[in-house]
């Protein structure tokens, strides 16, 4: 959805003060890591990428009757005519970055934790161990975020499948915001403030979070 947050970007102009510093206390935690969470930015969009042993959630119901199942999966969130291709005209751009679409999620199964294609080159990763509490932490945010009520089919052997999601996609609750309410569902100390959640925000506040994590010694994260 690249070109949408350059719309949004001029949009916002001068209004937008950028990343702010916040201070956030984090603790070590006494529990090991049971599963690695990977955050994932390519300049314009961003999301999760998690394993599927040990997800105590169905996210894929037609994994097991894949020929070869892969073992990852990618998680964003965007506009739902655009991750459909139904609508990526200038128009659509403009509409809904002053009023809503519908949300929607966009999942991709990988191989390896990391994405493919164009944007995969782009793309930079951030791992994030967690514990017990902070995987059900990750999931319960997830689940509140995506409407099970209607299911959408993929061919065979296609890694990409749809979820339609309970929140409405505006310039104030984009991609980006879907990361921002994961990564503090576990507890990350999430640093970044803007009036619109960007690319250049999200590096900042994930290298600086990241960091902080490994100074405190803090090796699995939970809420």
């Amino acid at each position: 959805m690249g070109w949408l947050w350059l719309l949004a970007i001029a949009f916002a102009g001068a209004a937008m003060p950028g990343c702010m510093a916040s201070s956030r206390r984090t603790r070590a935690a006494d529990e090991p890591a049971v599963m690695t969470l990977t955050v994932f930015e390519d300049g314009f969009h961003s999301g999760f990428i998690v394993p599927y042993q040990g997800l105590p959630i169905e996210l894929d119901r037609q994994r097991g009757s894949d020929r070869v199942p892969m073992d990852y999966v990618e998680i964003s969130y965007g506009d739902a005519a655009w991750l459909q291709d139904l609508d990526r005209s200038l128009l659509h751009g403009l509409r809904i970055t002053v009023a809503t679409g519908d949300g929607m999620f966009l999942m991709i199964n990988h191989p390896f934790p990391a994405c493919e294609g164009p944007d995969g080159v782009n793309a930079r990763y951030w791992d994030i161990p967690l514990t017990a509490a902070g995987r059900d932490a990750f999931v319960a945010a997830l689940d509140s975020w995506l409407d099970r009520s209607r299911a959408y089919v993929r061919p065979p052997d296609d890694p990409m499948f749809l979820f339609d999601s309970t929140h409405r996609y505006q310039l104030f609750g984009n991609c980006h915001d879907f990361t921002i309410a994961g990564l503090k569902a576990i507890g990350f100390p999430w640093n970044g403030h803007s009036i619109i959640a960007t690319s250049g925000c999200m590096n900042q506040a994930l290298t600086d979070g990241v960091e902080r994590l490994r100074r405190s010694g803090i090796t699995a994260l939970g809420p």
